[in-house]
């Protein structure tokens, strides 16, 4: 009977999939330390780099990019689903999500929000 079964598909690659931990030169390099704070992204400390926030719930994704401190009174850019044009139940999906994501890092980097 097992033999009539057709194999299980264990799916395939993605096309363009990469390997995130060859990527890595060592351990160390993953986590923060007491030079972090100090060290340069594009000429900016990492300290001033604006923070994001993604708030996930089972019906929509919102995205807020802050300031280095990352004070709510300083909300540089919000989106989310809804404002991308998904509706009702398609707010939830993870298409809509990285729809947002999508748009929310295009538009900081064309309006070169960075301090």
């Amino acid at each position: 009977m097992m033999a009539s079964l057709p194999v299980k598909d264990e799916g395939t690659d993605g096309e363009k999939a990469v390997d995130i931990d060859s990527l890595i030169k060592s351990r160390e390099d993953m986590f923060p330390d007491e030079r972090t704070p100090t060290t340069l992204f594009d000429g900016i400390p990492f300290q001033e780099m604006p923070i994001c926030n993604i708030r996930v719930s089972p019906n929509n994704t919102i995205f807020t990019l802050s300031d280095a401190k990352g004070s709510r009174c300083t909300i540089k850019m919000l989106r989310s689903c809804g404002i991308e044009g998904f509706k009702n139940a398609r707010k939830g999906t993870n298409i809509a999500a990285q729809a947002t994501a999508i748009s929310i890092s295009t538009v900081s980097h064309v309006f070169q929000v960075q301090r």
